[in-house]
């Protein structure tokens, strides 16, 4: 006859399961948390304060007017106009990027994105203006793109 080896019962069962549980719940919490909208002057004063603040999957909606300042993306959010909501292309001209005061003259490009950004990274709605062009180094030469 073949008999069954008896294990001592394990009282534990019950709380690490729910331990187990919990931490997957966690875990899922803090890895998927749902875009955000961030507005541009309501929650940040400024679109390049808002693209610091914003995460991946963000979208920064920025209201007309003229914003002097040259931004930087290196991360896949949304940056736009009120354009996005209604496409109404009266939004493009009323909502102005303007580069003409860079902090260091050698990053003069108005919108620049960098880093590891893919398609998902967007910029939709805007009239941007004076930029100069950036300098980027280039397998130890120095290159200059100037402003199209």
């Amino acid at each position: 006859m073949h008999r069954r080896p008896s294990f001592p019962p394990i009282k534990l069962v019950g709380p690490v399961v729910k331990l187990i549980l919990a931490l997957c719940w966690l875990s899922t919490f803090l890895v998927s948390q749902p875009s955000r909208l961030i507005r541009v002057p309501g929650d940040r004063p400024t679109i390049q304060s808002a693209v610091d603040r914003a995460r991946v999957g963000d979208t920064v909606l920025v209201d007309e007017g003229r914003y002097v300042e040259n931004v930087r993306i290196n991360k896949n959010i949304v940056v736009a106009s009120r354009f996005i909501l209604d496409r109404d292309t009266s939004h493009i001209s009323r909502t102005v990027i303007d580069g003409s005061r860079p902090a260091d003259k050698r990053h003069g490009s108005v919108v620049t994105i960098t880093g590891g950004t893919d398609t998902t990274c967007v910029v939709m709605g805007f009239t941007i203006l004076n930029g100069t062009g950036s300098q980027v180094f280039v397998k130890g030469m120095m290159k200059s793109f100037p402003a199209w």
